[in-house]
């Protein structure tokens, strides 16, 4: 899996981080009919915390990553020999990838925002002291001329 960048952030975000959660569904499903029964049950486990989620198609970035961590925490409930012994464990390690990045990614572009308002607001106040200076000149020289 490719590492992802802020600039790549809203993309993930629409396309491949929601379909994450469609595949999951999807072979979730297909566990369940397998014809050995631990394996269907861990299925029919794996199901049911899917089914007892809100979808995060349609929730906004912040909601969705607390789904996905949701999904993976109870997940991680389900003992591990199940979810390898279903094929599920290599799914929620992309997951956990894809989520750890994706909130990094959050992140990076939160500090790329607050970098710009730090510049903004000292190009701001240069310009105000510049323009503070402006004035108090303009008064000290009015009250020398006597005014």
């Amino acid at each position: 899996m490719k590492m992802i960048t802020s600039i790549s952030f809203t993309l993930l975000h629409n396309k491949e981080f929601m379909g994450f959660h469609s595949e999951g569904v999807n072979l979730a499903k297909a566990i369940t009919r397998i014809p050995d029964a631990s394996i269907a049950e861990t299925g029919e486990q794996i199901w049911r915390l899917f089914d007892s989620t809100p979808s995060p198609i349609r929730a906004n970035q912040a909601e969705s990553t607390g789904i996905f961590d949701s999904i993976v925490m109870g997940l991680k409930e389900i003992e591990e020999e199940k979810l390898v012994a279903c094929g599920f464990k290599e799914w929620l390690e992309r997951l956990e990838t894809a989520n750890r990045q994706f909130m990094e990614a959050d992140l990076a572009r939160f500090s790329e925002r607050c970098q710009k308002e730090i510049e903004n607001c000292r190009i701001l106040r240069a310009a105000c002291i510049k323009a503070y200076n402006v004035l108090v000149g303009a008064a000290f020289f009015k009250a020398a001329e006597g005014n």
